[in-house]
């Protein structure tokens, strides 16, 4: 369900400065970055959001979304927060963000494009050696879903090389890309799990518990 906060709304967030986020969207030119904050924006009730020709624009009655950044409103038990994003794909002066400016950087992958994913490389290192907590959003796995050219086996793959060349990066800083570190998402049609949100909806059904389904399905396992 979407909420829809007007003006006093969230001047009380704002005014609540320990629910007050920040974090970075960022990646290849055709990542996507700009349609999934935009997708975001529309469902956390903040703006008012229009999808036309596939993008995301502002309703004008509201304030209109700029490319640069956006807001998010998010609930997590009794804690309401207000989560600021900028989207550094935007702006061809900035890399990534410092920091002491973000609480977290999003890391967009176009999983159909493997030349962008040298520049996402890039981006990864900038994070890690900023210590910037990186998230990896693998975006556009409903091309990769709909294309005749791909199929279960071969998106498993797909990913799985993905996964793999950023974790090489990432053990270069004594650190790894675990499985909750990963967002599997499509932008465009406003969709996304963590193998943590898949888990807690079969784990029941197959008699084992959250985290070892984890692991299942972030290792070489398929089920038959």
């Amino acid at each position: 369900m979407v909420v829809r906060l007007h003006g006093r709304d969230i001047e009380e967030l704002i005014l609540n400065t320990e629910c007050l986020r920040i974090i970075s969207f960022t990646g290849g030119t055709q990542s996507g970055c700009t349609t999934l904050s935009h997708a975001l924006s529309a469902d956390s009730g903040v703006i008012e959001v229009r999808k036309t020709g596939g993008r995301f624009e502002a309703d004008q009655n509201w304030w209109r979304i700029g490319d640069l950044c956006s807001t998010f409103y998010y609930e997590q038990m009794e804690h309401k927060y207000l989560i600021s994003g900028i989207n550094i794909s935007c702006s061809p002066a900035w890399s990534v963000s410092p920091s002491n400016l973000v609480d977290g950087a999003l890391i967009v992958v176009d999983v159909t494009d493997d030349l962008y994913l040298l520049h996402t490389e890039h981006l990864l290192r900038q994070a890690l050696e900023q210590r910037t907590r990186p998230i990896v959003l693998l975006n556009k796995l409903d091309v990769l879903i709909k294309s005749p050219s791909y199929c279960a086996e071969s998106i498993y793959q797909q990913l799985d090389m993905i996964i793999q060349q950023l974790n090489s990066i990432s053990k270069r800083y004594n650190t790894s890309i675990l499985p909750e570190h990963v967002c599997f998402c499509s932008g465009i049609d406003r969709w996304a799990f963590t193998l943590g949100s898949i888990s807690a909806r079969l784990a029941s059904g197959m008699n084992i518990t959250d985290s070892e389904l984890i692991q299942k399905l972030w290792g070489d396992n398929y089920y038959n």
